[in-house]
């Protein structure tokens, strides 16, 4: 055993087990923000099915684009619409989109990318990508920040044009109507 005599072994055996304490003790958190809210926070937020006006910000532009045969991917442009003091990050627990029947849809998971910001400033403006199932395309989809609730696009439209898509293809949508930018 004279390989455990050799400072650079206990260095690398130290790395390594802190690095397997910070995933293990991630994941519980992460599971724990996945439980969702406790009954109690849910009776204070008196979720509702009709949209809430937001003052903070604004959905200019959305873009649709084709990622296999079953999948498409939702990129929704959010930015500020007024100067906020703090900097807001759009985490998963903090930002979701949801359908009309009030199912969470998935983030799009890039591994290394940190969880985008939004600065102060009125023109700050953030990309959210999600991965929406085409058996979930019929429904409404909101964008959740908090008290925020904004429409992304209107239930039961379904436009023809997403079947044309070829996958690679991104498309500009044009409000909650999903009219496609020429």
């Amino acid at each position: 055993m004279a390989f455990l005599k050799r400072p650079e072994v206990w260095v690398l055996l130290l790395l390594s087990l802190a690095g397997i304490g910070y995933v293990l003790w991630s994941d519980r958190a992460h599971d724990a923000a996945l439980d969702g809210p406790t009954s109690e926070s849910s009776e204070t937020s008196g979720e509702s099915a009709a949209p809430v006006p937001s003052k903070r910000f604004s959905l200019p532009r959305r873009w649709v684009a084709r990622e296999d045969d079953a999948h498409l991917v939702v990129t929704v442009r959010l930015s500020l619409s007024q100067t906020i003091p703090e900097t807001l990050t759009a985490d998963e627990e903090t930002v979701r989109l949801v359908t009309s029947d009030g199912a969470s849809v998935p983030r799009l998971f890039l591994p290394f990318d940190p969880p985008p910001r939004l600065g102060g400033s009125e023109n700050s403006a953030i990309d959210l990508r999600f991965w929406l199932p085409e058996s979930q395309l019929s429904e409404g989809l909101w964008l959740e920040w908090g008290p925020d609730r904004l429409p992304v696009k209107q239930e039961g439209i379904t436009p023809d044009w997403i079947g044309s898509l070829t996958p690679g293809t991104e498309v500009a949508v044009d409000g909650p109507e999903w009219q496609r930018q020429s």
